[in-house]
């Protein structure tokens, strides 16, 4: 008799590739593992990174259409500027993207983002962030999703591929103004709401530079002005009697006071 036996379950290998294999040579020379600063690693299958700790001037990193569910591995990649990492299954922010101080562009749409605070707290620490595409996750289902990010990254240029405006600015700005008013109390005091008047341009001057700055134009002024005048008195009355002198003739000799 034959004995049934359950077959044994395989444990899942995540599909790793080694960025250095993409590289001419392989990552063998040194010189172009250090000249790399894009790599493209989409629609590889991959379910975590590694192997990038020698790219130290990467930039530029393409790892969209894969299996990943955050971003780790890349801590040593601080030169990075532009990530594409759509179409994966990120569910958070947290891991390599806190050491991306320089980063400018983030394209993280069709992911599985939720919690739009906690998303526009880590992306406000992103100082030249100027596009931003978080389409097709759950956040952007959030109330006041658009206007919350506008405010949090003041650089966003583009949002989910659509430009910020100056309304939208002022929208974003007197709305979560208004809440921030409603909910926080300091000193005894409210958090003042927007204000229009925020918007006028204001000298670069203070009120003491412009008086002097005045004061010195003025000087400068009747100072040229009496500096033509002695021109005019000096040059003006043919002190050498030019006038008189005959064509071809020297000209006279100026007169004795």
């Amino acid at each position: 008799m034959f004995e049934l036996t359950e077959p044994k379950m395989t444990e899942k290998v995540p599909s790793l590739v080694q960025p250095l294999q993409l590289l001419v040579g392989e990552g063998k020379n040194a010189k172009y593992v250090k000249a790399c600063t894009e790599l493209f690693m989409g629609n590889q299958g991959l379910e975590a990174l590694e192997g990038f700790e020698k790219l130290v001037n990467l930039e530029a990193l393409w790892v969209n259409n894969n299996n990943l569910e955050s971003i780790n591995g890349l801590n040593s990649n601080v030169r990075m500027q532009v990530l594409h990492a759509e179409n994966n299954k990120i569910c958070s922010l947290k891991g390599s993207l806190a050491h991306f101080k320089f980063l400018d562009t983030l394209d993280l749409s069709n992911n599985q983002l939720r919690n739009l605070p906690k998303l526009a707290a880590h992306l406000a620490k992103f100082l030249f962030l100027s596009f931003l595409n978080l389409k097709g996750n759950p956040c952007c289902e959030e109330p006041d999703y658009r206007i919350t990010l506008i405010h949090a990254v003041p650089s966003l240029q583009i949002l989910d591929l659509h430009q910020v405006s100056a309304e939208e600015r002022k929208l974003a700005a007197a709305a979560i103004g208004s809440k921030t008013a409603q909910l926080s109390v300091a000193f005894g005091k409210r958090a003042p709401g927007y204000d229009p008047a925020w918007n006028v341009k204001t000298s670069e001057q203070s009120g003491l530079e412009q008086d002097l700055g005045q004061i010195v134009a003025q000087v400068r002024a009747k100072r040229a002005a009496e500096e033509g005048q002695a021109e005019t008195q000096l040059y003006g009355g043919d002190p050498y009697n030019i006038r008189a002198a005959a064509p071809g003739q020297p000209l006279p000799c100026p007169p004795v006071s």
